[in-house]
């Protein structure tokens, strides 16, 4: 039965390769994002790694740990993974609910930023992490992955692997962080939020509705143009522009 949406991974073949894709050791701590009822996780733990899986679920979460008590090297614990206190962890193995994904990139991106993440993810959605500026596809969590990693997509996953089936088809991603990911400012990420709500029109005429103006060297750009050497620029100019304004009268 499906809880919160998820579609629990079955196929022990795209278990194992998913682990193998995440290069496991020994001494590496693994963060699962979406336990279900284990079964991944089984996987993940066989290689000696330590794991911290997290599950929404209550009823999933006392489950998994009844399941996986013959592993002594994983924890598991029920609430938001992303809301959570963790222990730190340097890489990432999961198949996550769907309803996640742009929380779980983002935070990814812009928070945890662990060395190397493998994903499996709804295909369509994969297909934005590797979109180039300017294309359709290209959106916010395009432009936070990219800034901060190397996206390298693997092979799809059928229907078939998840009980119950989904209604579309999946493909693994590797995520390898970059060795000098951009780190942009909360106000630039808020800003940044705000300009892609409006990503097809000019950035100057974007920036222009939010009340700020463009850096001169991107004036040419549309907003879904902007790719991860831009943020930079962006970023010094709107730093330079709110701090010349004053700041509002106390009554």
């Amino acid at each position: 039965m499906a809880r919160l949406g998820q579609h629990f991974l079955r196929d022990e073949r795209v278990a194992e390769m998913m682990v193998e894709l995440a290069e496991l050791g020994g001494n590496d701590v693994v963060l699962e994002v979406g336990t279900g009822d284990g079964f991944l996780t089984r996987f993940i733990a066989s290689t000696g790694c330590r794991v911290v899986t997290v599950e929404l679920d209550p009823f999933l979460a006392r489950r998994a740990r009844e399941a996986l008590r013959e592993y002594p090297n994983v924890t598991v614990l029920n609430g938001d993974a992303l809301s959570l206190d963790l222990p730190p962890f340097n890489k990432v193995v999961s198949s996550p609910p769907y309803y996640i994904s742009t929380r779980l990139l983002r935070w990814l991106s812009l928070r945890a930023r662990p060395e190397l993440a493998v994903l499996l993810l709804q295909e369509e959605f994969a297909e934005k992490l590797t979109a180039e500026p300017g294309e359709d596809r290209y959106v916010l969590t395009s432009l936070l992955i990219r800034s901060c990693y190397r996206v390298e997509p693997q092979f799809k996953v059928g229907r078939s692997a998840f009980s119950p089936r989904p209604k579309v088809t999946s493909r693994v991603v590797v995520l390898r962080r970059r060795e000098d990911p951009m780190t942009p400012p909360e106000s630039l990420v808020d800003v940044l939020r705000r300009l892609f709500t409006l990503r097809r029109k000019k950035l100057a005429r974007a920036l222009k509705e939010l009340g700020l103006s463009c850096p001169p060297e991107l004036e040419g750009l549309r907003v879904r143009e902007l790719a991860p050497e831009h943020l930079p620029v962006l970023a010094a100019h709107l730093a330079d522009e709110l701090s010349t304004r004053s700041p509002p009268e106390r009554s």
